[in-house]
């Protein structure tokens, strides 16, 4: 089986991914997180992959590709390789300044979460509004409700049962703790 040392091109932007393959697959564009995300922001149409070279064994395709992908090479902000290659490495160097502008931003965003939530959650916010399916539920049955939240049966349902029990069981809470 040929190792395959191939380019994805973003035609839009020129932003490219540099990766290896095992196999012909012309329809495999990469699995770089960044190359992903690009792809499912602008459809798998807007991407050309190229063949650059072909490997006998992965050891010799790796090799190569960690000789392309190299720090230099990820640094570059015309790329989606966010690791050097050769099956894995470190990331993106992150100034100081970046890595403080990131911790702040999950902190900001956390506590803006916990506020919003009054602490539940961690942070996140309810999937759905508990009350509001509990009511339609009551309102319209199971299927009803499905059908008016936009839920299909089975979500309703097991949505609806794990919420009875969660206010079952704080109820409880509070009445043990009364």
């Amino acid at each position: 089986m040929p190792y395959i040392l191939y380019k994805t091109t973003n035609i839009l932007n020129g932003k490219y991914y540099v990766g290896v393959s095992n196999g012909n697959n012309s329809s495999y564009k990469g699995s770089g997180t960044a190359l992903l995300e690009a792809i499912r922001v602008n459809g798998s149409k807007s991407f050309r992959r190229e063949t650059l070279e072909t490997f006998e064994t992965a050891e010799d395709a790796y090799a190569r590709e960690a000789e392309i992908v190299n720090d230099e090479f990820v640094k570059n902000r015309n790329t989606y390789n966010i690791k050097v290659g050769g099956k894995g490495g470190t990331g993106q160097l992150k100034t100081a300044e970046h890595r403080k502008n990131i911790s702040e931003s999950i902190k900001k965003n956390y506590t803006l979460g916990v506020v919003k939530n009054n602490g539940k959650n961690g942070g996140r916010k309810p999937a759905m509004n508990l009350d509001l399916l509990i009511e339609n539920v009551e309102k319209f049955g199971v299927k009803g409700a499905a059908v008016h939240l936009g839920l299909d049966y089975f979500q309703c349902r097991d949505r609806y049962y794990r919420a009875k029990k969660k206010l079952t069981t704080v109820d409880h809470c509070h009445t043990i703790d009364t």
